[in-house]
């Protein structure tokens, strides 16, 4: 058993970590069975006619079957399971044993007089104990330990014991001012009250400990006071345990033939994690039975070390070892076989995956990782100083950054491959108090002495403060804007209640150890969530009462699941877990392979359909083909994307990609072509600023676009041309409170935006097109707006968001009525069919295996047929078939092909009766925000091609309001209702589609693509479900709550919601980089910044994540300044040894629990912080399907 105290942050953090075992009954400082740091000790005995040692941390055993043979680092010992050394020092103080790990913490034992002699005549069970004295880096940070020996006679005999007294932090020779005092316990030896105190004489409650008269550790209580409490039998074994807020587990016990005891039942209240064991100890196999009757079998060998497992579905699992226990094989139940190789130091030196790919490492004599060869043979070298600091990378390109640290080990500069320097300074206590970046811009941050975030001052911007409970937990904050949030907790730290900027109250309750269980919304609403015994969701009930229910095998992988109105969708595994077969709701099947890494290779359905994958050896994605389409793609040494080539029939694209000496994007070159007719080219020319910025951006030979952005980092200005310019100006809060628009330097027409205290737009006021009013209800829906011409429109909602209503439902299907008018026929899967509306008339579609709508027919009885490619995105569309009564086609003939960029729509080629013509789109770099179209054309005159290009002006939420010419006329211009249909033109003397972020709009339709799905204007919804489920949030259908200001590029989701949960602590400064940057925890300390705060979106919540992070010196201190300029910008990090997959080389934020299976999207414990590799080698394949 695991559980954590507390943290004192700074240059080397203090993480005080409790751990129990039944085989360890030996008294503890803070009780019986009990390890923590106060406990570390190096025991010394006669071996092997020498002296062996065995260290004792809280968490493992490390041991020593030597000690060394003289003095110094030079003759050091190095076990090689973990990479600890192991050397003696004589300093002007005596003589001291040091074990140090492999990144770089040393822990100090003093070696009394006569050491030799007292370890010669002990053994393992009566060992001579060296107590330790202190743990410190290489920097010089240390924690000082101050004890007393005790003697523990009447707790199981003469055992020695150190009584910790005080801890006290130093860096170098200078004490901090910092002391972590340990009083007297209940029992003699043991602590009791464990408390902070600062420089300023100021005392932090941390912990308090309560032993019973035997040694036991009976409570926990925290610096609120509130207790964990533990109940023992008359053998020190644990029986009960009960959390803070009253939860209890339970344990029964049973004394084997080998006179060990062990767990047989153990089970919490109301059923949670029953569990039975049973153990044969003669054939070293385990029986365990969970709370749902699942069994696994557990097999070990002699060691006790695992060898085979078989879970409840049958499936087996096979590992191998080296003789000194490290895993050198491991099986999964489908026979794909993982290998690891080591050197003597236990580093892994070839890490072999069942796809044959190979990552290799090569370390320093202080075991750093140097060289890493990755499995296309690129070279990624890291340089390290004698203290252990990272002080140089390298890519296979050969981009180089460099750090600069000062005597403490902070890092203080950082000088990226383009030769921009950012620099850092720190408070007495190693917290970060400065940052300049490269254009001499300065951030200040201020810390208490907990390491708490106090106050953030930033160029441009209003001061931000925050406020925090004594356990850490953010309990306020004052937003710029003087916008006041505040959050409570349970007595277990999860979020109970969150009041917003407007006085709103959302209110949650949780079950079992922390799962959400209900969420009450400020209009009263309230969604539950069901789980099973083994805290699995099982079920969401929405505050319609309608529940979507989730079922799962014996292994919990998720088997089917049922929506809200009884439609069933399931799925089936192979043995390795991979999803091998879909059947929806309309029993359509979808068959999938997956290779030996659980991608996906292949899908087909029972009609034929089939799309084909195939990935290089660093997982990238290299072909995506279907009958529609073939994508391929080609990579440089830094797995960065460098082509892309889309065909299908009678079109073909491309687009190139360039990067400068600093890794950034330099220039896009794009191509299409259809009908073997013109081809249409394109390229975009990227320059940046200093600190990273796109600076400009020049379209062909044409007058660069150049952009300026205030000192907050903010756009503030947009120069198309001489004759053409857009300011933005913000208001306290950040948010864009006018835009200008300038022509021939006179102000030619003006937006301004005004808010309320949620950040909901409430006064859109457009000198050419009128005043927009909008009113909203608690959870920031639009329920009124009030247009130019003063007309009053109602949005009426039910507890759901939704705007219709459920007519006829049936095992075929739905029939709903929207408020505005309009009548849906839904099919089984529910997705639209069939549309009658009073303007409209009847409209059908019709859908494949895929979920991909593929035919739509008008009103007139013509149809149009759409094309996808194994991406699922739009390729093409084509007017097909003639109208009623043998009318022909009106759009006879008519045929567009797309061009893509990732998930950006990059150009189109319209081939229509009377003309053909290609556009490109250019956006603002790494979002769905438009800046350009260029249109281009064959001019008949000259037989050459024609180009014309025009600027976006856009809203709020990125959606076009105009577009210009270079010289500032208006050629299109419309007037957009709440939910983004286009009531009127004022100007069309170009055709424009680009609707809000990521939508396409069609003409035949009125629908707008939106890359997964498809949404309508008319009614603010989605035509089809969210195609990743719960994932998307309760309401399959929606788009947003308020369109004018929150986005969903891709169809996918755009639910707000607080961050919730606690976060892990990262110990020693090992988070991405203790892994070589395959994988992390969430850390905690950014978890108490986030925590309570309410997010737009996961976008939101991912971008403040990475801001965070950027500004933690314990965090970013790994990572390069582009790559914490990416993060101050809210983008996560490319990966540092080149664990990327296709166009993804960034960190990703990793569901642990898939959201569409229950998962809280922004539940902090949920996440993992993983590469796009690791990411794709641990996730069923059709993780984010």
């Amino acid at each position: 058993m695991q559980q954590h105290d507390f943290t004192v942050t700074g240059r080397l953090p203090l993480v005080w970590n409790r751990y129990y075992a039944t085989h360890d009954m030996q008294m503890g400082v803070v009780g019986i069975g009990w390890r923590t740091p106060g406990d570390i000790r190096l025991d010394l005995f006669e071996h092997d006619d020498g002296i062996g040692g065995i260290v004792y941390f809280p968490d493992k055993m490390v041991a020593f079957d030597q000690m060394p043979s003289g003095e110094g680092w030079d003759v050091r010992i190095i076990e090689g399971v973990g990479g600890h050394a192991l050397y003696r020092e004589n300093g002007h103080d005596g003589e001291r044993f040091v074990v140090r790990t492999r990144w770089g913490v040393e822990y100090r034992f003093p070696l009394p007089e006569r050491w030799r002699e007292s370890a010669m005549d002990a053994d393992p069970k009566h060992a001579f104990s060296l107590w330790l004295e202190q743990f410190n880096d290489l920097n010089g940070n240390a924690w000082r330990v101050e004890s007393r020996d005790i003697v523990h006679a009447a707790y199981g005999g003469s055992a020695s014991q150190r009584h910790l007294l005080r801890l006290v932090e130093y860096a170098g020779d200078q004490a901090t001012g910092r002391v972590v005092h340990g009083m007297a316990g209940d029992v003699h030896g043991c602590v009791g009250d464990m408390s902070l105190h600062d420089a300023t004489g100021q005392r932090h409650a941390l912990v308090r400990y309560v032993q019973n008269g035997e040694g036991d550790l009976v409570a926990v209580r925290d610096a609120l006071d509130m207790p964990y409490r533990f109940e023992y039998d008359n053998e020190h074994l644990m029986v009960r345990h009960t959390d803070r807020n009253g939860l209890s587990f339970y344990y029964s016990h049973q004394r084997h033939e080998d006179g060990v005891w062990r767990v047989d039942h153990a089970w919490g209240d109301g059923g949670l994690y029953d569990y039975f064991f049973d153990y044969d100890l003669k054939h070293l196999e385990t029986r365990i039975t969970d709370s749902l009757g699942g069994v696994t079998h557990l097999q070990a060998d002699a060691r006790g070390l695992p060898v085979m497992l078989t879970d409840p579905m049958g499936g087996t699992s096979s590992y191998q070892y080296d003789g000194l226990g490290r895993t050198i094989v491991a099986v999964d139940p489908a026979r794909n076989r993982t290998t690891w190789k080591y050197d003597a130091c236990g580093n892994v030196v070839c890490h072999e995956l069942p796809d044959r790919s190979k990552v290799s490492t090569e370390y320093d004599a202080t075991l750093r990782p140097v060289a890493i060869t990755d499995p296309e043979g690129g070279i990624w070298k890291q340089a390290w100083d004698t203290r252990g600091n990272l002080v140089a990378q390298t890519t296979p390109e050969g981009i180089g950054t460099a750090f600069v640290y000062d005597r403490h080990g902070q890092l203080v500069q950082i000088n990226d491959a383009a030769q921009q320097h950012t620099t850092l300074a720190y408070d007495p206590l190693g917290y970060l108090a400065e940052v300049t970046d490269a254009a001499g811009r300065q951030i200040r941050l201020t810390h208490d002495a907990r390491g708490n975030l106090l106050r953030r001052e930033a160029p441009g911007e209003e001061v931000t403060v925050y406020q925090w409970d004594a356990m850490n937990r953010l309990s306020a904050c004052v937003l710029p804007g003087s916008r006041y949030v505040h959050c409570s907790y349970d007595a277990e730290g999860n979020l109970t209640r969150h009041t917003d900027e407007a006085g709103q109250i959302t209110a949650f309750t949780y079950f079992g150890q922390g799962k959400l269980q209900t969420r009450k919304d400020p209009d009263g609403s309230v969604t539950h969530y069901h789980y099973d015994t083994e805290e699995q969701l099982v079920g969401v009930r929405n505050p319609l009462g309608q529940t979507w229910e989730l079922r799962r095998d014996a292994s919990g992988r998720l088997i089917e699941e049922v929506d809200y109105w009884g439609q069933s969708r399931r799925y089936t595994y192979d043995a390795a877990g991979h999803l091998t077969r879909t059947l929806d709701p309309l029993g359509q099947a979808l068959a999938i392979e997956c290779d030996s890494l659980g991608r996906i290779i292949r899908r087909s359905s029972v009609t034929g359909e089939e799309e084909r994958y195939a990935y290089n050896l660093m997982g990238q994605l290299t072909q995506a083909a279907n009958s529609d389409g073939t994508v391929r793609r080609t990579y440089d040494a830094d797995a960065r994307l460098t082509r892309e080539i889309q065909e299908q029939d009678s079109f073909s694209g491309a687009i190139d990609y360039a990067y400068d000496k600093a890794g950034r994007l330099a220039a896009q070159q794009r191509r299409m072509q259809a009908d073997s007719g013109s081809v249409f080219e394109q390229k975009l020319t990227y320059g940046y600023d200093v600190l990273g910025h796109v600076q400009s951006l020049q379209i062909d030979d044409q007058e660069p676009i150049r952009f300026t952005r205030d000192m907050a980092g903010r756009l503030s200005r947009v120069g198309f041309s001489a004759e053409l310019e857009h300011l933005h100006e913000y208001d306290r809060a950040g948010r864009l409170a006018r835009h200008t628009t300038v022509r021939d330097g006179q102000a030619a027409d003006q937006v301004a935006f005004n808010y309320d205290a949620q950040g909901n737009l409430i006064v859109r006021d457009d000198s050419r097109l009128g005043v927009d009013q909008y009113r909203y209800d608690p959870l920031g829906r639009i329920v009124a707006h009030t247009d130019p011409a003063r007309r009053l429109r109602y949005f009426v909602h039910d507890a759901q968001g939704d705007r219709f209503r459920t007519q006829q439902a049936g095992e075929n299907g739905r029939q709903i009525d929207h408020a505005d008018g309009a009548r849906w026929a839904l099919d089984a899967a529910g997705q639209l069919i069939e549309r009658h509306e009073p303007q409209l008339g009847v409209q059908r579609f019709q859908w494949d295996a895929f979920g991909r709508l593929r035919q739509f027919e008008s009103t007139r009885n013509e149809r149009w047929a759409y094309r996808y490619d194994a991406f699922g995105r739009r390729i093409g569309k084509q007017a097909t078939g003639d109208g009623a009564g043998g009318r022909v086609h009106s759009q006879q003939g008519s045929q567009t092909w797309f061009l893509w960029d990732g998930d950006a729509m990059a150009g189109d080629v319209q081939d229509a009766p009377s003309v053909r013509q290609g556009c490109f789109y250019a956006y603002h770099l790494n979002s769905f925000v438009p800046l350009a179209m260029q249109a281009v054309s064959l001019d008949a005159e000259s037989a050459g091609l024609r180009s014309r290009t025009f600027y976006y002006q856009n809203d709020t939420n990125g959606a076009p309001v105009r577009l210009r010419m270079g010289d500032g006329q208006i050629v299109w211009e419309a007037y957009h209702s709440v939910t983004d249909r286009v009531d009127w033109l004022e100007t069309r003397g170009v055709d424009q589609p680009i609707r809000m972020q990521g939508q396409y709009f069609d003409e035949e339709s009125g629908l707008h693509y939106n890359r997964y799905r498809y949404y309508d204007p008319s009614t603010g919804s989605f035509i089809s479900q969210d195609p990743i489920g719960l994932n998307g949030g309760t309401n399959p259908y929606a788009y947003a709550p308020n369109p004018l200001t929150w986005i969903d590029p891709w169809g996918l989701r755009c639910t707000p919601g607080e961050a919730t949960g606690r976060g892990r602590n990262v110990t020693q400064g090992r988070w991405l980089r203790g892994t070589h940057g395959n994988a992390g925890v969430f850390p905690r300390s950014i978890a108490d910044q986030l925590r309570g705060q309410k997010f737009r979106d996961f976008d939101h919540f991912r971008s403040e994540f990475w801001k965070a992070v950027s500004k933690d010196t314990d965090l970013s201190g790994q990572f390069s300044k582009s790559n914490i300029a990416r993060m101050s910008d809210g983008l996560a990090p490319k990966v540092s040894v080149t664990q990327g997959v296709g166009k993804n080389t960034s960190y990703v934020l990793h569901h642990i629990e898939p959201i569409q299976h229950g998962g809280g999207v922004y539940d902090m414990d949920n996440l993992l912080i993983v590469t796009p590799r690791y990411h794709a080698e641990v996730l069923d394949p059709f993780y984010h399907y």
